[in-house]
């Protein structure tokens, strides 16, 4: 009996359990009877384990199978959203879709041993029977998640559908023609709805159902967000939705579709229920905007002399009546001469024509796009003259972001289009279905030039927002947030209603998407209250997203985005103020990414004497959305130490020399006096050109005035300054207030280092590797090693890497390379590396005065000056209480120190 289980031919009958009451009728010693216990417990996992381990996947996967065929069910769900999922259960064995799947394609790969059965059926019968179920099934699936997606109320999330897996396969394709059906059935009382009521075209399925609950007209659904009920939280979501229709929508607007629903209007509506609903929705939508115009943004109109012959025939076709006269169409194809490009050709079209873009006119593709939003803008668009949109101009943009599948579905509409306005197709690339089907459409589109594209943007700037300000700098740590927060600390300040007016950082970041960005805005919003003064400070990442030039469009131009998973609008509103700091990243990622930066308002920010601003930002509350502009007393302090020095107040020999001189009693400097004393002690030029970044030149100030605050504060300098005898002691406090500017300006200077162009680093990696291989100042032995280091450092270059960071790692790495503890023979090669580098380039990736040189053995255990006091002014005095004993330098540079000390102070 064991053998053909063994051999996985056949499951035991019944385990081992009947052999052992067998054996307990039997036998007659109890220990043997307990023995076979034992066995027993032991023996049938062993045996599940030998048969899982021996046996092939595909005949595994033909034993799991037959158990599901023999006492198994498969169990649709709802998981969530729109997805529907399958569970196929067998007593305690489970398998999801995926599974499934997987024991489908391995059971019919593999060789079904013969005699093998499942409920007195053949084994390949089985698998065959199997498949064939498994098939029906996944397109039921595939329907019941769409019935979802467009909100069917039959299939909601409480939906479920069983199935045994012996079920005859006429039930399986029977349940599947009852979901087909609905679907159809469902999509055809939408679609008469969308015929009969236009405005309905303006949202999708989901965001129908949405609205209905915002409006009152059906109940919430079970996990809908707080607020989807009638109060003033509702009706400001669903004026959001409303103005998706009309811009300029009211609050009144949105106040009559929370009304309730009168008896004509459910006699109207027809039976109750959702449909019902929606239609009593299209109804008041109709009533409101069905015999009004749309209120179009206007715009200043542009130089029509710049307008080309295929603009102005979409412009004349568009405004004719009988578009479909002579078999012509109102549609158009043009193409943008790269993807990026297109949104600024889509405002050129508008712009033209004296107004801005209304968010039902146009749809810019993204890989993310719907089928079904491209569906609903053809519906707008062929049926536009019926609600009295004539004027609109229809346009799928970027139409190269979508799949081969939703182009075709955009040229099967067929409901004529004696009633259509303009349409255009704009591609970002050549070659695409649908403008190679329409070519025979062409129109030379162009875009305006830039000045009068900056001018929509100003008139944008003023009008539909209440400022849109790019903030830019030509380096890293050019004073870009500083800039902004200054702005905003200038209009809380100035506001009448300072207190409502809130700062809120943003971000938009290589993961963001519309729906991420639309939130980060929606809670802002949701926080500081409808109509309040913001101040939207949006933080460009290095890297973007391939769709943020569409986002920045939808957000600016368009003056919405949408969170669709959450069923909420962002609606820019005249209130707030937008301030786009863009990274300065290397070769200009952020600026290629978004073209249209170039366009709007900009103020560039630069390291000069006139940008200094001798104030600094600080929040006045625990939200961080007040700032205020307080004195960085630092800066003065600094500075007035400087002057001090320049002038020879702590010069024994000057004439104006004052022992007792406190800088914090001098007179305040303004911007420029400030700005040429901290250039002079930094040893940098007073010009933008080869000035330091401002990071830097603060870094310096708060460093050397926490150390000279301190020696300012130490009580034994001032009798030496005044001690007769000793004429030497008297300039001790000059020297070491130099001494203390040289560190700190070293310190600060390697605490932030600077990233080389990556060309300037490869030519001087390559330089080093030709003198490694021709042993040149280098040690032979060393030769190989050192061109490995030398490729390092070529890569570190490509990945803008800074270069003193390669430096240090070039030194690590080589003391690895040698074998750890006996390392000096890798240290010195790493050294020779550093100093041919140096050789070659000695100037570039220098920051501040550190020497590339020293790099490695200077700062390898230096103290951050911004965690503790410098061990320079940490003073150990003798018992005398006045006498300065020496100083702990064992950070500093020891050549340095050894040569300013027998300089100045022997």
């Amino acid at each position: 009996a064991l053998g053909p289980v063994l051999y996985g031919l056949a499951p035991f009958p019944g385990g081992l359990a009947p052999l052992l009451s067998a054996a307990q009728q039997v036998a007659a010693d109890d220990s043997l009877v307990q023995q076979l216990g034992v066995v027993t417990q032991v023996w049938e996992p062993l045996l599940d384990l030998f048969q899982r381990g021996t046996r092939s996947p595909g005949v595994d996967a033909c034993h799991r199978i037959g158990r599901f065929w023999e006492a198994g069910s498969f169990h649709l769900s709802m998981a969530g959203g729109s997805v529907c999922e399958v569970r196929c259960t067998a007593g305690d064995e489970e398998a999801d879709m995926a599974a499934l799947a997987d024991l489908r394609s391995r059971a019919l790969l593999a060789e079904v041993p013969e005699g093998l059965e499942a409920a007195g059926k053949p084994m390949a019968e089985v698998v065959a029977e199997y498949t064939a179920r498994l098939a029906v099934l996944k397109d039921a699936v595939a329907m019941v998640g769409t019935l979802r997606a467009e909100s069917h109320p039959k299939y909601d999330a409480d939906f479920q559908l069983s199935l045994a897996v012996q079920a005859p396969l006429a039930e399986y394709a029977e349940r599947a023609r009852e979901i087909e059906t609905a679907l159809e059935e469902w999509r055809a009382s939408v679609g008469q709805l969308r015929l009969r009521f236009y405005f309905l075209n303006y949202f999708t399925l989901t965001e129908l159902v949405h609205v209905c609950q915002l409006a009152g007209l059906t109940p919430v659904a079970d996990g809908a967000a707080a607020g989807a009920t009638d109060g003033p939280t509702s009706r400001a979501q669903l004026l959001t939705h409303v103005q998706l229709v009309v811009g300029g929508a009211t609050e009144a607007a949105a106040a009559r579709l929370q009304e309730p629903v009168s008896v004509e209007e459910q006699q109207h509506g027809g039976s109750a229920g959702l449909l019902s609903a929606v239609a009593v929705l299209g109804a008041r939508l109709w009533e409101l905007f069905g015999t009004n115009p749309e209120r179009l943004r206007d715009v200043p109109a542009s130089d029509v002399g710049t307008q080309r012959q295929g603009d102005l025939l979409i412009g004349a076709l568009s405004e004719a009546e009988a578009g479909a006269a002579g078999g012509v169409s109102p549609v158009w194809v043009a193409e943008a001469a790269e993807p990026a490009l297109v949104p600024e050709l889509v405002l050129s079209l508008y712009g033209r024509r004296g107004r801005l873009p209304e968010c039902g006119e146009l749809v810019l593709c993204t890989p993310l796009t719907a089928p079904e939003e491209v569906r609903l803008l053809l519906w707008r668009w062929i049926f536009a003259r019926r609600a009295g949109r004539t004027e609109s101009v229809f346009c799928i943009a970027n139409v190269e972001n979508l799949v081969y599948s939703v182009q075709c579905q955009a040229l099967v509409e067929e409901h004529g289009v004696a009633d259509a306005a303009a349409l255009v197709v704009i591609s970002g690339r050549p070659g695409q279905m649908l403008t190679g089907a329409l070519r025979a459409q062409r129109a030379e589109l162009t875009g305006l030039p830039d000045h009068a594209m900056r001018a929509l943007f100003q008139h944008i700037s003023g009008h539909h927002v209440a400022e849109m300000l790019v903030v830019s700098s030509e380096a890293n740590a050019g004073g870009k947030t500083h800039e902004v927060l200054r702005r905003v600390s200038e209009l809380q300040s100035g506001s009448d209603q300072a207190g409502a007016f809130a700062y809120h950082p943003l971000s938009l970041l290589e993961s963001s998407t519309e729906e991420s960005l639309a939130l980060q805005l929606l809670r802002v919003q949701d926080d500081a209250g409808a109509g309040s003064l913001l101040g939207l400070h949006l933080n460009l990442g290095h890297i973007l997203p391939s769709e943020a030039n569409s986002m920045l469009f939808q957000l600016l131009v368009l003056g919405s985005l949408r969170a669709r998973d959450a069923r909420r609008v962002y609606r820019v509103s005249p209130r707030h103020h937008m301030f786009i700091e863009v990274a300065n990243s290397p070769g200009s990622c952020a600026r290629r990414r978004l073209p249209l930066l170039r366009l709007l308002p900009e103020t560039p920010v630069q390291v000069s004497q006139g940008s200094l601003d001798l104030r600094e930002p600080s929040f006045l509350d625990d939200a961080c959305t007040r700032v205020s502009m307080l004195p960085r007393m630092e800066l003065q302090f600094v500075a007035k130490t400087l002057a001090a020095l320049a002038m020879g107040r702590l010069d024994p020999n000057a004439d104006n020399f004052d022992p007792l001189h406190d800088p914090h009693l001098d007179a305040d400097m303004n911007s420029a006096e400030v700005y040429e004393h901290l250039m002079r002690a930094m040893h940098a030029p007073t010009t933008p050109e080869g000035a330091p970044k401002w990071s830097a030149v603060l870094g310096f100030v708060q460093c050397c005035s926490h150390q000279l605050q301190r020696l300012q504060s130490w009580g034994v300098l001032p009798f030496l300054m005044l001690d007769e005898e000793e004429a030497e002691l008297r300039s001790f406090k000059r020297s070491f207030v130099q001494l203390l500017l040289e560190n700190s300006l070293q310190l600060t200077g390697r605490s932030v280092p600077e990233q080389d162009p990556a060309a300037a680093v490869e030519d001087v990696a390559e330089e080093a590797m030709a003198r490694a291989a021709s042993g040149e100042g280098l040690q032979r032995a060393n030769s190989s090693q050192l061109l490995q280091r030398a490729g390092s450092l070529q890569r570190a270059g490509s990945l803008q890497r800074g270069r003193s960071g390669s430096l240090e790692r070039a030194g690590s790495l080589t003391r690895s390379h040698s074998g750890g503890d006996t390392a000096e023979p890798g240290m010195a090669a790493g050294e020779e590396l550093i100093r041919a580098v140096s050789a070659v380039g000695s100037e570039l990736g220098v920051v501040g005065r550190v020497s590339s040189t020293h790099y490695v053995d200077r700062f390898s255990n230096m103290v951050s000056w911004e965690a503790a006091d410098h061990p320079l002014v940490i003073f150990y005095c003798s018992c005398g209480g006045i006498e300065v004993n020496g100083c702990d330098i064992l950070s500093m540079n020891k050549q340095y120190v050894e040569r300013y000390f027998s300089s100045h102070l022997q």
